[in-house]
């Protein structure tokens, strides 16, 4: 593009005048039947304050003044500034806070633009001009600012560095009257996908888009982006006024960690910020935002019960339960299982050197035959009749050892060992009962959420039991666990009945609620942002190792340890849920603090 530097750079003079209007009705009434009527006392108090200048803005210069409100009228904001050079620019943001009792909604923007004296339609091609929330959205009309709550507004005025040739002097003003009245059922609140969409564009990293394989709906197709928080490196927090607080083990005012070891991916100043931008008030209970999903809903996750009005960083779980409690089968890894197709887990100490161990088996008349025989329990040799002769009704197949002692489970009328993990893990009638955690979730939600059912999208809760390494089920492998999950961050459900909904017929969910995945709790770029009070449960299968059956969880105790195998059977962790708003919810008041979460009504 040419660029024409060899004039004389001429000043542009920008004065603009940022000015609320306000009217509302007059609150009268006359009453003449029996009884008594008070009306109550409120006051309207809608005004600017906080007036703050971004770094990087030009310097005030000889008859230019800074932005700030005017000393007789706190309902407008004056500034002049000069813009001399290609790439000046001059921004600031202020509040507009509601400190009366009665809501306030906009009921209109003026807006005039003048250059020398004479009104434009249009900004000139030498200046960017903007007039917008701090976050980025546009200020529209009906938009609401309910009692006791605050928006900041944020305005911008740049001499473009990509002009072709510089502007004759010119004196700009512009005036921006968002006109505020009293709200009404027509007031429009803030939309929850937004803030993670605008958050993405404003280009801080904080937020990401997700642009891997993804699945959210049984019944929906995919129709908006996913996006999720993100931070760690490369994140960078907006100069915006919003307070850092205190996290556990983060110094606030160096955003160094106090842990031993963080991890390389964590910024700890970017975790505190990010804990105080994602907080949500709904149902009575505290969640953290987590991710959109594809149908433009949102999923929030548990963070416990408000604490003198405010949520806490890491709030309480709705209580401690196994995931699948006193079973030692494979099926146990599953969220709902076919108690008829347990294949429950046997072991044997050391093996029996006089009998036959097969690397293969036939079935025929209702016998098991061993092949290619030998004396020795070991890699390729997996099947026993548990005698000498080779020939048995109900067959062994061993795929793991630990500690001299041999596992197996036992196959019968006809059945090899890839019909026992179609059984327990793919079959079309897999999911026929609830794992002990489902039965406490659903428990929590008929009694806490029932009523709140309509606000909920029908989402996916995806138990992956697609097997990574299947290890010792391998007849021709040697004995080692079964993995499910190899660390892969793909959003995508795989089986149709691992895909647990309330409208899929071969894995129904009683009510919209489930738990985080492995791949969505690791969207989480930091540690310690996943971290909760507690050890809590995460819906992925991880592993089958020997007797035990293990999904994935996350713990509290280390901001540098990532995912982990928990037993299912053996212990409880704590049970933080997770539900997904319907597209399109909105929130009536807050900006996501802990002090002030979004608040959905």
């Amino acid at each position: 593009m040419k660029r024409n530097y060899n004039n004389q750079i001429l000043p542009i003079i920008v004065v603009l005048l940022l000015v609320i209007s306000i009217a509302y009705a007059v609150l009268q009434t006359n009453l003449e039947i029996n009884g008594t009527t008070k009306i109550s006392s409120n006051t309207w108090n809608v005004h600017f304050t906080n007036v703050q200048i971004s770094s990087g803005s030009v310097s005030i210069g000889d008859g230019d003044s800074a932005a700030s409100i005017d000393a007789n009228n706190n309902l407008k904001v004056n500034f002049s500034v000069t813009l001399s050079v290609p790439g000046d620019f001059y921004e600031f943001t202020v509040d507009v806070v509601n400190e009366g009792s009665i809501d306030a909604m906009i009921g209109s923007i003026n807006k005039v633009l003048k250059v020398d004296n004479v009104i434009v339609e249009e900004i000139p091609d030498y200046l960017n001009y903007s007039v917008t929330y701090a976050n980025g959205s546009e200020i529209e009309p009906n938009q609401l600012l309910a009692s006791n709550t605050t928006k900041t507004i944020k305005v911008r005025l740049e001499f473009r560095s990509d002009i072709d040739e510089l502007p004759d002097a010119a004196t700009i003003s512009t005036s921006v009257e968002p006109v505020y009245i009293q709200a009404d059922d027509t007031a429009v609140v803030g939309n929850l996908y937004n803030v993670f969409k605008l958050e993405a564009e404003s280009g801080s990293n904080l937020v990401q888009e997700y642009r891997g394989g993804h699945k959210d709906s049984f019944t929906e197709s995919a129709t908006h982006d996913i996006y999720y928080w993100y931070g760690g490196v490369g994140a960078t927090i907006p100069v915006d006024g919003t307070p850092i607080l205190p996290v556990d083990g983060i110094d606030p005012a160096t955003g160094s960690s106090t842990a031993t070891s963080t991890g390389s991916s964590i910024d700890s100043t970017v975790d505190a910020y990010i804990m105080n931008r994602w907080n949500v008030f709904f149902a009575g209970f505290c969640w953290q935002m987590w991710r959109t999903t594809d149908t433009g809903g949102v999923k929030l996750v548990y963070n416990g019960l408000p604490v003198n009005g405010k949520c806490e960083l890491r709030g309480d779980s709705i209580g401690r339960s196994f995931f699948n409690e006193n079973r030692t089968s494979l099926a146990d890894i599953g969220y709902m299982y076919n108690p008829t197709t347990l294949y429950p887990t046997k072991s044997e100490y050391r093996y029996n050197n006089s009998y036959l161990y097969g690397s293969d088996i036939s079935y025929s008349n209702g016998v098991y035959t061993l092949s290619d025989t030998s004396n020795s329990l070991s890699a390729n040799y997996h099947y026993s009749c548990n005698n000498s002769t080779g020939t048995c009704e109900t067959v062994r197949f061993y795929y793991d050892y630990a500690n001299f002692y041999y596992y197996y489970i036992e196959l019968s009328n006809g059945k090899l060992v890839d019909d026992a993990l179609e059984d327990m893990l793919w079959a079309d009638d897999v999911n026929q009962q609830n794992s002990t955690i489902k039965n406490f979730i659903d428990d929590w939600y008929q009694n806490n959420l029932l009523e709140y059912t309509s606000k909920l999208e029908d989402t996916i809760f995806c138990d992956d039991r697609t097997i990574y390494d299947i290890g010792g089920w391998d007849s021709d492998r040697d004995f080692s666990e079964l993995e499910f999950y190899n660390y892969g961050d793909t959003l995508e459900c795989k089986n149709i009945t691992d895909q647990f909904s309330m409208n899929n017929p071969k894995a129904t969910l009683t009510y919209p609620i489930g738990l985080l995945t492995i791949p969505e709790a690791r969207l989480l770029s930091s540690y310690n942002l996943r971290k909760k009070k507690d050890l809590y449960m995460l819906l992925t299968p991880f592993k089958f190792f020997s007797y035990m059956a293990f999904v994935g969880a996350h713990s509290s105790s280390d901001v540098s340890a990532d995912i982990q195998p928990w037993d299912t059977s053996q212990y409880e962790a704590d049970v933080y849920p997770t539900v997904s708003l319907k597209p399109g919810t909105e929130y009536s008041s807050g900006d996501g603090s802990l002090e002030h979460p979004y608040v959905i009504e």
